[in-house]
């Protein structure tokens, strides 16, 4: 998407080594505090995780410009940290991590971190959930997924919340209620950085603020052992920031279900109408209102077995993006995985996308609609050679096409080395619609393969 030449990172004094180093001590005290010095008591209380994650990733085509490919080198580094507290009743899991990234071109230098909490309580017929994150990323992670728009030097900060209580209506039916928020936040990119140009007038030059929320409500029923079905209604209402602000709202109605077919395989399916209504408001132009009226709908099937696992689907979603428009998503994804040896395990991930604004007003000012068709395949083997150790190897092939401009391509390889004291475990974060799988944080669907890792 970009051309662009290399600056100096504001973080590059900083010493990933010395970091690395100094989260091990941490990883070796804690650990051993916790067994020893703490005593049992504590250690049975308090359980301690962690991981230390080096990667070196070589793209040929960072930002995926049809026009001026750019290749880059990078190593990383990613520790994490995880407490999980668990009783009858409640548990609690709060989970920090970074990843310090470095390249050959400092201009797409950037630290993440994040902090995340899950937290359960338990009663006779209620659940009550509380999850939430909080954290800062190079934008690029995100929106190679949510929009294909890279610009370099953003980082975007996030904050999630999602609290949800599910009661046992009756022993065979659930009632779940759950609400999402969600900020994210943009600094830096097209406005301090030099050198950036685009093949199309109409493509954003700059990421768009925006407040989302989302309230759910749904009911499940077990008809027997195999069938359970769904229905419910979601209401979402996103507020985007800036000179071209709009409101975008949008209510949702869905039926679906699960059913296991077999000892090995199972279904999933929902089905539905949502209606969007925009006000969008620019500085150039008087307030416009449009309503539109859409299909939604999600199908999977899923095997396991003792070696191996496979999914294929569909997915009809729609989320908020950074471009200052909510787009509509729809993907068919493959997932396979399957067992070499005890300790060697191959995954393939595909997945084509087909995404589209449903209106309002773009960064760039324009009324006019925002569309993009991608690919990505991604094939990966994961070698725990040791204990506590692992090796990880993946290619990974992307392709897109953003409307009003030429395809591009770009293949990207990287190995990383795991050294984990225990297992992390991935935290759950909140939905925009409990009935798929979109994740509010990330800004991302689940099934689909990372492009930046």
């Amino acid at each position: 998407m970009a051309g662009v030449k290399g600056t100096k990172s504001r973080f590059s004094s900083v010493s990933p080594y010395k970091i690395g180093l100094f989260f091990l001590a941490c990883m070796a005290l804690c650990k051993g505090a916790t067994a020893s010095d703490w005593g049992d008591s504590v250690s049975e209380w308090l359980d301690l995780k962690a991981s230390l994650v080096q990667q070196l990733q070589y793209n040929d085509n960072m930002t995926l410009s049809p026009t001026q490919p750019q290749a880059v080198l990078g190593y990383f580094l990613n520790p994490s940290l995880q407490a999980i507290h668990t009783s009858e009743s409640y548990n609690i899991s709060v989970k920090a991590q970074g990843n310090i990234k470095r390249y050959d071109n400092s201009l797409y230098d950037c630290e993440n971190y994040s902090i995340g909490l899950n937290s359960q309580y338990k009663t006779r017929r209620s659940v009550f959930k509380m999850t939430g994150t909080y954290g800062s990323s190079c934008a690029y992670s995100t929106q190679a997924q949510e929009t294909g728009v890279i610009i370099p030097g953003t980082q975007s900060t996030n904050y999630n919340l999602a609290p949800t209580w599910t009661w046992q209506w009756t022993p065979l039916s659930q009632l779940t209620m759950g609400v999402n928020y969600t900020n994210r936040s943009y600094s830096g990119g097209a406005s301090s950085t030099t050198g950036v140009s685009y093949t199309s007038s109409a493509t954003p030059t700059s990421y768009q603020n925006y407040d989302s929320y989302t309230v759910n409500l749904g009911l499940n029923h077990a008809w027997n052992r195999d069938l359970s079905l769904n229905g419910g209604l979601y209401f979402m209402n996103s507020q985007y920031m800036g000179k071209n602000a709009s409101t975008q709202q949008s209510l949702g109605l869905q039926l679906g279900g699960q059913y296991s077919i077999s000892q090995h395989w199972s279904a999933n399916f929902s089905a539905g109408l949502r209606r969007t209504d925009i006000q969008s408001n620019s500085v150039s132009a008087s307030s416009s209102n449009t309503t539109s009226m859409s299909p939604l709908g999600n199908f999977s099937v899923s095997y396991q077995d003792r070696f191996s696992s496979f999914s294929t689907g569909y997915s009809s979603t729609i989320m908020p993006s950074a471009l200052g428009q909510t787009l509509q998503n729809q993907s068919i994804f493959a997932k396979y995985s399957y067992k070499i040896t005890p300790h060697l395990l191959l995954s393939i991930n595909n997945v084509a996308l087909q995404s589209e604004s449903l209106g309002g007003q773009s960064t760039a000012g324009t009324t006019a609609s925002f569309g993009r068709d991608a690919i990505t395949n991604t094939v990966t083997f994961a070698w725990d050679f040791a204990e506590k150790w692992q090796l990880k190897g993946s290619y990974t092939y992307r392709w897109q096409k953003v409307q009003g401009e030429t395809s591009a391509a770009s293949n990207m390889v990287m190995l990383s080395l795991n050294y984990a004291l225990d297992e992390i475990e991935e935290l759950e974060t909140g939905k925009y619609n409990i009935f798929d799988n979109t994740n509010a944080n990330s800004g991302s669907i689940e099934n689909r393969g990372q492009w930046f890792q």
